[in-house]
């Protein structure tokens, strides 16, 4: 039966990655965070002020224009 090949073909294909997923989580956390952020190291190692408040940022919720959105929180992180 052509679908039960399918079928399996797939759950043989899942089985593998879900393998190769757990062969990639070995690698440390701290690394993995390292690699996959955009930031410079010189920021990561920037001390930050001790009066430092984050700013409230509005969020998002697919209701509204993004372009209205992006400008808000583009004004937040100005200020």
């Amino acid at each position: 039966n052509r679908a039960a090949e399918i079928e399996a073909a797939v759950a043989a294909a899942v089985a593998a990655a879900n393998e190769n997923g757990k062969a990639n989580e070995t690698d440390s956390e701290d690394e993995n965070m390292e690699e996959s952020q955009p930031l410079a190291q010189i920021l990561w190692d920037t001390q930050v002020p001790p009066n430092f408040k984050i700013p409230h940022l509005p969020t998002f919720d697919g209701k509204t224009d993004p372009k209205e959105h992006l400008m808000a929180v583009g004004t937040e992180t100005a200020i």
